[in-house]
């Protein structure tokens, strides 16, 4: 049985997000290396709250992890990073929005120049259902 709510149709029941979040993970990692040539390692996403993470080691060169190992060069990385988010993100966020029954807004870029990783925060709107979600601790290995 499933409810509506708004325009976007959710799922009555709880939804067991353990395969979708290693889904988008792993879709992350493929977009990823698509546009940067980087398959970087060890894909993750993680729900908090209204709040999914995604998180990806080896995703910088070695040049932009030595480069954001000061603030300045933070700074550039970021900024570098959230660009190339910004390319995937109308594949990744349909994919969000159609696996977790709800839109996606604001996003957030960290860096981890030891790991030459790369996080991202993803804001979740208007997700009246993510409370059925069965939330386990997410895709990470």
């Amino acid at each position: 049985m499933r409810e509506q709510y708004g325009t976007m149709e959710r799922p009555a029941d709880p939804v067991d997000t353990s395969n979708v979040l290693a889904g988008l993970a792993h879709r992350f990692a493929a977009l990823w290396q698509r546009a940067t040539g980087h398959p970087g390692a060890n894909p993750c996403a993680q729900l908090h709250g209204e709040v999914l993470h995604f998180s990806l080691e080896q995703a910088l060169t070695a040049q932009q992890a030595d480069l954001a190992d000061n603030d300045e060069g933070y700074a550039v990385v970021v900024r570098d990073v959230s660009t190339t988010f910004d390319r995937l993100y109308p594949q990744l966020a349909d994919e969000m929005e159609r696996n977790l029954h709800c839109y996606v807004g604001a996003m957030q870029v960290e860096l981890v120049p030891g790991l030459r990783g790369v996080h991202i925060q993803v804001q979740l709107r208007e997700a009246p259902g993510l409370w059925r979600l069965n939330r386990l601790p997410g895709s990470c290995i």
